[in-house]
């Protein structure tokens, strides 16, 4: 027997026969209609203008603001992590210096993870004062989407990238006095990587995406392929690998927590296609589902960066997430106002099912 309840702008259905328990695809999608009408109260409440131009110059400003890193307790600017000194407080930027052995300068596209938001504020800035000379510039359709993805994107891959890399310094400091805390760390997420991997692919969705397929398959690979170098090295083979770089290996596939989504995303959810779009619509529920607990966590070990005695005391940092997700809302309401396919927060029934 099926009772429903009706609850704000959104319903969620109980089956009694299942001893109450609500499913949790049912409780993603109210989760997601409530928190789109947070979020659209809040993106209607935004000045694009004003929203954009803050968050290009918190950008900037960073330039002059401890942003990286460095050992011995010295710290970098964003103006020298620029040119490749310090260390960045992401998952990508210390997979490249594990690739790296170490050495400094670090190669430029490593680099990319502040640079191109640093030229993305820099092009913000020019078209904001091209629409004073030209107001209908910001409303243009296609502009206004193609600028959605680029900072939607950099949103999505600063939220994983970062919460990657306070994940893995937190495991060390509390593995650390542990012995063998690198076989605890290692085999723990190349189990866990396997483990997420096949939990997505039982999806009938996934299984018919091919590049997904192969995303997956590189991820799995790179993550047998450091824990088998591993299990060599225990046995001090000659055919292992070195440690930086099975730690590599083992950190790449968490590049797939914020790209997976981010192609998903414009791919369906930015497509002109009403088909595509209707897909997208219930994909975003467990898409919001990932990040929205990612997120807070972040915000947690961002004070870790404010607070001198609590880790690294690289303040600028926080200043450059909030300058990114600002660039995020900026073009998300102008989207919305160019093309209103985009406010649409109605989740499609049929594909729940």
């Amino acid at each position: 027997m099926e009772k429903t309840k009706a609850g704000g702008d959104f319903e969620i259905r109980t089956d009694a026969a299942r001893e109450g328990v609500i499913a949790l695809r049912q409780w993603a999608v109210a989760a997601w209609d409530r928190g789109n009408w947070w979020g659209g109260t809040l993106v209607r409440q935004l000045e694009p203008r004003v929203t954009l131009f803050t968050g290009s110059v918190l950008i900037l400003l960073t330039l002059f603001l401890p942003v990286a890193g460095e050992l011995f307790g010295s710290y970098r600017t964003g103006l020298e992590w620029a040119r490749g000194e310090g260390i960045w407080p992401g998952a990508l930027s210390l997979v490249g210096i594990l690739l790296s052995k170490g050495d400094s300068p670090y190669p430029f596209p490593f680099t990319v993870p502040y640079a191109l938001p640093l030229g993305f504020a820099v092009f913000t800035l020019a078209i904001l004062l091209a629409s004073c000379l030209r107001p209908e510039l910001l409303r243009k359709q296609r502009l206004s989407t193609w600028l959605l993805a680029i900072s939607g994107t950099l949103s999505l891959f600063l939220i994983a990238d970062f919460f990657f890399y306070s994940c893995c310094e937190v495991l060390i400091d509390l593995t650390l006095p542990l012995a063998r805390s690198d076989a605890i760390i290692s085999t723990g997420a190349a189990s866990l990587t396997v483990l997420v991997l096949g939990g997505c692919l039982r999806s009938r969705f996934v299984r018919k995406q091919r590049w997904l397929l192969l995303l997956f398959a590189a991820a799995g690979i790179s993550s047998l392929t450091a824990l088998g170098s591993f299990s060599l090295r225990l046995l001090d083979s000659q055919w292992a690998l070195e440690e930086q770089t099975e730690r590599a290996l083992l950190l790449a596939p968490s590049v797939l927590y914020w790209l997976v989504p981010a192609l998903l995303w414009c791919r369906f959810g930015l497509s002109r296609r009403g088909e595509m779009r209707a897909q997208w619509l219930g994909l975003r529920p467990l898409v919001i589902a990932m990040f929205a607990p990612v997120a807070t966590i972040d915000c947690l070990f961002l004070l870790r960066l404010v607070v001198p005695s609590a880790g690294d005391f690289i303040w600028g940092f926080p200043v450059f997430f909030a300058g990114i997700h600002l660039l995020s809302f900026g073009y998300l309401r102008l989207a919305r106002e160019a093309n209103p396919l985009l406010s649409s927060g109605h989740v499609s029934r049929e594909l729940e099912k």
